[in-house]
């Protein structure tokens, strides 16, 4: 299905601040858009104080290199003049003069060094180029020198994604460093599983009572997540479990109330927001091929409701906005599929729910019309056809339409109970079946004499 450039564009400018909202390449950005003339380093340079990383307007989250500890010219951490990168940090002022913020850093190596090498030991920084950075609205890449890996970022408001090309599978290791140039009043830092950190920061600088809140997920899991402090580290360095050598994503998000609210807001409310305003019902998904970045704590009930880390989602929109990037792949599992990201999520029995169903005509000459519990119709022939899966024990049926591509809809059992009714005998090669014509098909229900309701 085609789509209007207008819409298209805006959908990838959208997206692209994700659910976990985004991990993939950089877009290609039409050659009309305004968004070319945008050059973040502007002011980078000499008394500018500002930063070139990925940004959102009115966003919590600014998430940029940091080329620089200290100094006036280095208020917003980072200098166009500098050619080493300590990591890279959540939080900067852009043109104040003054210095603050800088939280929560992280950087990719591979070695597990705490030291960030300011002090002229070794330590994680790293060289780089800019002639290997590239620097666009919501969107920062950068080329680290010292140890070959390749960095992307972009944000949402409130929660940010990196994407790491390592050399190698052996060696992936991320730092991340709560010491990082504010003074540290308070801390904490917690390993959740062996795929979830989270904590806080309590900080003081220009701002003198600044607490920060983070949650921060792996695409992959790391080693010895089991690990027990006596007390919480200031530092630490977590190694990726990556034998493929696949592209390893790290999603935070951020919060000034809680980690609750920080882990809300890494995928959830950004993805709502990517999405809105976009046409739901044109998203093609099965022509995009984006990277696959992890699962979701989301699934799909059987009375076709939608829960996210254990609460339902009751806004109807929000679910029609999620189901239009719905998409079941070959391997048999389900996603939520933008141009720049792939999420597997959980189905307990059907993608969607049929909760009304009408028919014209009889017999050969019938038509039977079916609506989804998001208000979808679907008509029942070859297109969309319908099949029952049989319990092997209780003999329940399970029937399905088919509704796109691989999603299917599972019939209520008050509408099956009228398909039934609807339903003619036809002798076939298996025996005498029950089933139902629909534009000059027709779809078996099961033998007669073994079939129930």
């Amino acid at each position: 299905m085609n789509i209007k450039k207008v819409k298209i564009e805006k959908i990838y400018f959208l997206v692209f601040f994700l659910m976990l909202g985004a991990c993939n390449n950089q877009l290609e950005y039409k050659e009309n858009s305004l968004i070319k003339y945008v050059d973040p380093f502007i002011g980078t340079g000499g008394h500018g104080h500002t930063y070139p990383g990925a940004s959102m307007p009115f966003g919590m989250m600014q998430l940029s290199p940091d080329t620089r500890l200290d100094g006036w010219d280095g208020c917003s951490g980072y200098h166009y003049s500098d050619d080493e990168i300590y990591g890279f940090s959540h939080t900067h002022l852009s043109g104040t003069g003054v210095s603050d913020y800088g939280d929560i850093l992280l950087m990719p190596t591979n070695q597990a060094i705490l030291n960030n090498g300011a002090n002229g030991e070794k330590g994680y920084k790293s060289k780089f180029s800019h002639k290997n950075e590239v620097a666009q609205p919501g969107y920062y890449k950068v080329h680290l020198e010292d140890t070959n890996i390749d960095v992307e970022l972009t944000v949402s408001k409130r929660s940010g994604i990196h994407k790491y090309d390592y050399p190698s599978s052996k060696n992936q290791v991320l730092i991340l460093d709560l010491e990082h140039r504010d003074q540290l009043n308070d801390f904490n830092m917690s390993i959740v599983n062996d795929r979830e950190v989270k904590g806080f920061r309590h900080s003081k600088a220009w701002a003198t009572n600044q607490f920060l809140f983070y949650y921060i997920k792996f695409s992959h899991p790391i080693k010895d997540p089991d690990r027990l402090y006596e007390v919480s580290p200031t530092k630490e360095s977590f190694e990726f479990i990556n034998p493929n050598n696949e592209p390893v994503y790290v999603k935070i998000g951020i919060s000034a109330v809680d980690e609750k609210g920080a882990k809300q807001n890494i995928s959830l409310q950004d993805l709502m927001n990517a999405l809105k305003g976009a046409d739901n019902s044109s998203h093609p998904v099965e022509g995009w091929n984006p990277d696959y970045c992890g699962e979701m704590d989301m699934i799909i009930k059987s009375d076709g409701t939608w829960w996210h880390e254990g609460s339902k989602i009751k806004r109807q929109e929000l679910v029609k906005l999620f189901a239009s990037i719905l998409r079941k792949d070959l391997d048999g599992d389900t996603y939520l599929v933008t141009p720049v990201e792939k999420i597997k999520i959980k189905v307990e029995r059907g993608h969607f729910l049929i909760t009304d169903v009408h028919s014209e005509g009889e017999k050969q000459n019938q038509k039977v019309f079916f609506t989804t519990n998001l208000g979808e119709y679907i008509k029942l022939s070859d297109a969309n056809p319908m099949r029952v899966d049989t319990h092997s024990s209780t003999l329940e049926p399970s029937p399905y339409v088919t509704i796109r591509g691989r999603l299917e809809a599972l019939l209520s059992r008050s509408v099956f109970y009228t398909v039934v009714d609807l339903a003619s005998e036809v002798e076939m090669s298996n025996g005498k079946q029950l089933g139902i014509w629909s534009f000059g098909s027709f779809f078996p229900l099961g033998p007669i004499d073994s079939h129930k309701i």
